[in-house]
């Protein structure tokens, strides 16, 4: 087999469009891992000036008042709570008697398609296998 055979233009360009949409698709999932990775922006809001109308007229002339520490905002609303799975009583029993009916009938359904398939094999033994061995034994 020669290696010019899988360098036809047909075989090859679907080569190509193969490695360019998984290269695409390694794009997308890169970018959208690092947007899950990104730290949440804070927004910091600008300090209030004070006012010295209460201060002694000595005090407020020789000091600089110290700037207010900035105060930070975060850019999204608190978030409630997580998405979860309900864990009250109810719930869980409610969501555990549905998966065993569900459970029970698929069993029951493999049971009956086992037997079937279990009949089926006994009738094909019975009525073609082991009459055809009887007239080949008979024949001798």
């Amino acid at each position: 087999m020669s290696p010019t055979r899988f360098l036809r233009p047909p075989l090859v360009w679907l080569v190509l469009i193969e490695a360019g949409l998984l290269a695409a698709i390694a794009v997308i999932g890169w970018h959208a891992w690092q947007a899950r990775l990104a730290a949440p922006q804070v927004v910091v809001a600008p300090a209030a000036p004070r006012s010295r109308a209460g201060l002694p007229s000595g005090l407020g002339a020789r000091r600089s008042p110290s700037p207010a520490p900035p105060v930070a905002l975060p850019a999204v609303p608190a978030a409630g709570p997580t998405p979860s799975v309900r864990t009250d009583p109810q719930f869980l029993s409610q969501q555990a008697r549905e998966l065993n009916r569900a459970e029970s009938s698929f069993e029951d359904l493999q049971w009956r398609m086992t037997s079937s398939l279990v009949n089926a094999i006994r009738y094909y033994l019975d009525h073609v296998v082991l009459p055809a061995v009887q007239r080949s034994e008979q024949s001798r």
